[in-house]
């Protein structure tokens, strides 16, 4: 319980910090939207009444690298904003 505890209350800390470096880059012009999460539609995979096997897989595959891409650079925005204890915690966190 105090793990969770803690885990909650390290997230909430760096989420309130990464809206808050947000707000800081949207008032100087800064922000740049190039980094949207790029999901294609499986419709692709059925077409003429048919299912396109491989086709469902480059797809999940294709959305599961965007995402885990949109991710990483979430991550490092947060970090890079972070003070160092939240930067230790940050990756003892992720190592548990």
């Amino acid at each position: 319980m105090k793990r969770i505890l803690i885990t909650v209350v390290l997230l909430s800390s760096l989420v309130s910090t990464f809206l808050f470096a947000v707000d800081i880059k949207k008032d100087s012009g800064d922000l740049k939207n190039s980094q949207n999460l790029r999901i294609e539609s499986y419709s692709k995979a059925f077409k003429d009444g048919k299912f396109d096997k491989n086709k469902y897989i480059g797809i999940s595959l294709n959305n599961y690298k965007n995402m885990v891409e949109y991710e990483a650079s979430l991550t490092e925005k947060i970090y890079n904003i972070l003070t160092d204890k939240q930067k230790k915690q940050l990756k003892e966190m992720l190592d548990s």
